[in-house]
């Protein structure tokens, strides 16, 4: 931590604040604020707004890593112990995307489940200019990695296109040239 780390031996509790950074086995957490209960083993972290120059505002995200796949977020619940997370307005590369999710939970296996999510290949993740809009999605990762989705449909400049939607469907997560 930047600014301080505080140990509160009684509740059993580990406080840091201002650019924490934690590392277990091959997972990393990099955020603004973290607790750590070291009886259930459950981190709690979240980024923070900072006031620009210019009067506007940046959100400072979290930034999570297990193995190859990077996530960034506004916060997370992590038990080292389960390797689950539950996770707030998440940002996160895959394939040729990104996978954008409001509520999210990680599993052990690395899959995501998204509610409430979209898939945009739009560099502008704080706000897309077009994406598609999944009411619910599995993202299954590794080398033939696929996201199923539930029902869904096209946004375009914030503009809801509903019957240009699946009821489900899925897409390979591999990056280059595919054919099909």
């Amino acid at each position: 931590a930047t600014d301080s780390l505080y140990y509160d031996m009684r509740n059993k509790m580990v406080y840091i604040y201002s650019e924490g950074d934690v590392t277990y086995d091959n997972m990393n957490l990099k955020a603004d604020f973290m607790n750590i209960n070291l009886d259930s083993k459950n981190i709690y972290a979240y980024g923070k707004a900072d006031t620009l120059q210019d009067g506007t505002i940046e959100l400072v995200t979290s930034t999570f890593t297990q193995g190859e796949s990077t996530m960034n977020m506004d916060t997370i619940t992590y038990n080292i112990e389960s390797q689950r997370a539950k996770v707030k307005g998440i940002r996160t590369q895959q394939g040729d995307g990104w996978l954008i999710g409001h509520n999210v939970k990680k599993m052990e296996d690395n899959s995501i489940n998204i509610a409430d999510g979209m898939y945009t290949t739009c560099d502008q993740t704080d706000h897309p200019h077009f994406y598609y809009y999944m009411s619910k999605a599995k993202v299954i990762p590794g080398d033939k990695g696929k996201v199923v989705m539930g029902g869904g449909h096209i946004v375009i400049e914030d503009v809801d296109i509903p019957f240009l939607g699946l009821p489900e469907g899925f897409f390979p997560l591999s990056m280059g040239p595919k054919s099909g």
